[in-house]
């Protein structure tokens, strides 16, 4: 049964001023119906090695979390995990998770991040911490009741650095940045438009050249809101009552998309199309009448929906982990037989290391080859590729340089544990455990 509370989530990150890609990362993953998950993670320093640090530890961190392992286990996987920088002989990186079950209890974990607070009835109010340590680290913990209207605001570092040294002597410190999220709140403001808010402040005080890396996120609990939308009338006529009957029983608000279908729509209702492009519509936007919901012509075109599945891919991933899907897709898929037409690549990174100019990326790497029948998808053929790779980056792209593979038969286990050295444990844990390739 779904919960009629829920989360929202929005966020905003600022890139170091001259960077290419950003040093903050939030991952957000839903494990069921009724648990959402946020991870905003800083990676030490900026630019490159700051990103894979924060991609790394909110990624890792939100799938551990949603596979229900413990907390003190996450930080300790991730610690063993995370590269270290050679410069600075350390694998720092800060992080803020946030865990909200049945749209009414949140968990927060705060490591060194500076500290969550919360908006309830239009007020800014800290959150009571309890702090404990987990491998030789003071993590923050607090956990709470929420209720609808309720906003947990999380931030990076690069919040309360705004404006050092330029429009500010000390910086923004977090009561300043409380009263300041107060004077602008409004209650109907979304979680997007609330981080966006902050960011956007944080950015003037920096004079648009921020010095570090800045993020906000934001939970804002709020009522479900259902939203239906139909786009195609049905492939047979005949077909259209019972289509828009079962379309327009639902609950919520209904959009239809397409001139043809909107008519069939209008039919069935009864009700006149009524043209009306002041309202903001693209393209020829279009109205059932002065009560009736939305109509969109090209609003929600199926080329968005079904896009391509390399820019599908370009938009789910950061550019570092895309060099690995591209390489898995154009290089080790064609390898296989079968007549396929879609590759799924599965990247698990175990270890990862900086060596100049290269990147070393040592995980398991699968690719699962499918053919289309239908609407159903039909797996053909795919395999297994652990091993070691190496990235380098150019004008802000990265790709795969070289790959060195597990060997298979009697080479398996010698060559695995030859390639990836001290991170052999943390593979060989993962890859025996298939909870983490579900």
């Amino acid at each position: 049964m779904k919960n009629e509370i829920i989360p929202e989530y929005g966020y905003l990150s600022l890139n170091h001023v001259g960077e290419q890609l950003c040093g903050d990362s939030v991952a957000v993953v839903q494990p069921d119906e009724n648990t959402q998950i946020l991870v905003l993670a800083d990676g030490m320093g900026s630019g490159v090695k700051a990103n894979i640090l924060s991609t790394l530890t909110a990624t890792m961190m939100s799938t551990m979390l949603a596979r229900n392992v413990a907390f003190d286990d996450c930080v300790e996987t991730i610690l063993s995990t995370l590269p270290v920088c050679k410069e600075r002989e350390a694998n720092y990186c800060t992080f803020t998770a946030i865990s909200v079950s049945g749209g009414r209890h949140a968990e927060i974990y705060n490591y060194d991040n500076p500290e969550p607070f919360l908006i309830r009835g239009g007020k800014s109010q800290p959150l009571y911490f309890l702090t404990g340590e987990v491998a030789g680290k003071q993590i923050d913990r607090a956990a709470l009741e929420v209720e609808p209207g309720d906003c947990i605001v999380m931030m990076s570092d690069g919040c309360i650095h705004a404006g050092v040294g330029v429009t500010l002597n000390y910086g923004w410190e977090l009561p300043q940045i409380m009263n300041f999220m107060q004077a602008n709140f409004r209650k109907d403001a979304s979680a997007k438009n609330l981080a966006t808010l902050l960011v956007d402040r944080c950015n003037a005080l920096y004079e648009d050249k921020p010095g570090d890396d800045t993020s906000c996120a934001v939970v804002r609990i709020r009522e479900r809101r259902q939203v239906n939308i139909m786009f195609g009338p049905p492939s047979k006529p005949r077909d259209d009552e019972k289509a828009c009957s079962l379309f327009f029983g639902l609950e919520g608000k209904h959009i239809v998309c397409g001139g043809v279908t909107a008519t069939v729509a209008a039919r069935y209702l009864g009700k006149e199309i009524i043209p009306d492009n002041a309202r903001g519509y693209s393209n020829d936007g279009k109205q059932l009448d002065e009560n009736g919901d939305p109509l969109a012509e090209g609003a929600v075109p199926p080329t968005d929906i079904a896009a391509p599945a390399e820019d599908c891919e370009k938009e789910a991933y950061s550019p570092f982990d895309y060099a690995f899907v591209r390489y898995l897709r154009e290089t080790v898929a064609p390898n296989y037989g079968g007549e396929w037409e879609h590759c799924v690549p599965v990247v698990w990174i175990v270890g990862l290391e900086d060596d100049p100019p290269d990147i070393l990326a040592w995980g398991e790497f699968r690719v699962f080859n499918y053919r289309l029948e239908g609407d159903t998808f039909h797996f053909v053929s795919g395999g297994n590729h652990p091993g070691l790779m190496r990235l380098r980056e150019t004008n802000g792209t990265f790709s795969v340089v070289s790959f060195d593979p597990v060997l298979n038969g009697s080479e398996y286990t010698p060559s695995a544990k030859r390639i990836f050295g001290r991170y052999y444990d943390s593979w060989n844990h993962a890859v025996s455990d298939g909870r983490w390739f579900e």
